[in-house]
């Protein structure tokens, strides 16, 4: 088929092809808009064209490698603007304009940083140790701002770090640190880190230097004695208080472990037991004796066959029901571990028809278990007794056989 006169021939599929387009990430182009950096008003470019704004450069890919003074906002913080998210952000120079606040430790994740300007700000705090992490960093500068506490050491490790132009004049003629950066006139203190560029920090007048090259040269005062021995001292202080309270907390388990066994049961030398529990743990064998005035008749509320019942008031106050054991059978070795069996028997028992067991003693002369005391006695004595046995009615009669069988 011939051409048409007078109509353009049909492109190819060549021409049809569009030239790339670069993009921004979403992230990015939120957390600069977010970030109240930029005055979107005095922007000449077109305001969703973020890689045209001002200050601000793109790679093909449309990802964010520059952002260099900004028309920021007089006080705005430096950490409004959400750092993490510009993976292949490489210079930000953003230097006398009028940031604030601190630097943020997701700094030390821009990992294709290699020139950093933050000079001229208001700017605080300490220097982040992530700022240890940007390896390729070949330029650093935070001065004159408020930059306060000690030098970070871990900051030597920036071996690539070049020395601003400005400061190269008065560098030491002697062999220099490979770290090299611009973090004079800030509110540092301390004493200068072995191998740290002396000359980097000049206008921090609270740094001080051992160096009496580097004092006459640059001005910085001897560090006084306690800041030499400070990093030998502290860390052997600090082991000697974690030690003592290691020790504390060790004796104050032991004391628990010993209190609570000696709750459960006294081991005498020659094997005999006495165990107070439910009641008050601080009593005696020679309180129980005091308060019966040594088995005396008077405190006898009852005899069995296997011994007998005494009235006891403690010296807590409580009173308790004393069943001794008669002494022959205290002197027969089998009835030793009948005994036993039978109080760890009734200490384990919980049942509200069980009169609770508050203790025991276990002697070769002799042996009693210390019950609850209760007012109204046995049902032996109330069923014996005929003004007694006339309370105990018929149907308070089948409830106890109930409660027995």
């Amino acid at each position: 088929i011939g051409a048409v006169h007078g109509l353009a021939p049909a492109p190819s599929m060549e021409a049809l092809t569009l030239a790339p387009v670069p993009w921004l990430s979403t992230s990015e182009a939120d957390a600069i808009i977010n970030s109240g950096w930029w005055n979107q008003e005095l922007q000449q470019s077109d305001p969703h064209d973020i890689c045209g704004w001002y200050g601000i450069s793109c790679n093909d890919a449309g990802s964010i490698t520059k952002i260099s003074h900004p028309y920021i906002k007089e006080g705005i913080q430096l950490a409004t603007l959400k750092l993490s998210v510009f993976k292949d952000l490489e210079r930000p120079e953003v230097w006398e304009s009028g940031l604030d606040g601190t630097i943020p430790p997701e700094i030390g994740n821009l990992q294709k940083l290699t020139y950093l300007d933050l000079s001229w700000n208001s700017l605080h705090g300490t220097l982040p140790i992530s700022i240890t992490k940007l390896t390729k960093l070949e330029w650093f500068d935070i001065s004159n701002n408020f930059i306060n506490g000690e030098i970070p050491t871990e900051l030597g490790y920036l071996s690539s770090l070049k020395i601003p132009h400005r400061l190269a004049e008065k560098v030491p003629p002697f062999p220099p640190s490979g770290i090299q950066m611009d973090i004079s006139y800030n509110n540092l203190k301390g004493p200068i880190p072995n191998g740290f560029p002396a000359s980097s920090l000049i206008g921090n007048k609270d740094v001080c230097s051992d160096n009496s090259y580097i004092q006459t040269l640059l001005h910085f005062k001897p560090c006084p004695a306690h800041c030499k021995y400070l990093v030998i001292v502290l860390p052997i202080l600090v082991f000697l208080i974690m030690t003592f309270l290691l020790l504390v907390y060790l004796r104050h388990i032991r004391l628990a472990i010993k209190k609570k066994h000696a709750k459960k049961a006294v081991m005498t030398k020659n094997g005999d037991l006495f165990c107070i529990w439910n009641y008050d743990g601080s009593i005696a064998y020679e309180d129980i004796i005091r308060a019966t005035e040594d088995y005396d008749m008077k405190y006898c509320i009852g005899t069995g066959a296997y011994g007998s019942v005494y009235k006891a008031q403690l010296p807590s106050g409580k009173v308790g029901a004393l069943k001794k054991l008669h002494g022959f059978e205290a002197e027969v070795p089998a009835f030793d571990e009948s005994f036993r069996n039978e109080v760890k028997v009734l200490s384990e028992i919980k049942h509200r028809h069980f009169v609770k067991l508050h203790g025991f003693c276990l002697h070769r002369r002799i042996m009693f278990l210390i019950f609850e005391y209760l007012e109204k006695g046995s049902l032996f004595s109330v069923l014996f007794d005929d003004v007694e046995a006339m309370e105990l009615d018929w149907r308070k009669r089948h409830c106890t056989c109930s409660v027995i069988s």
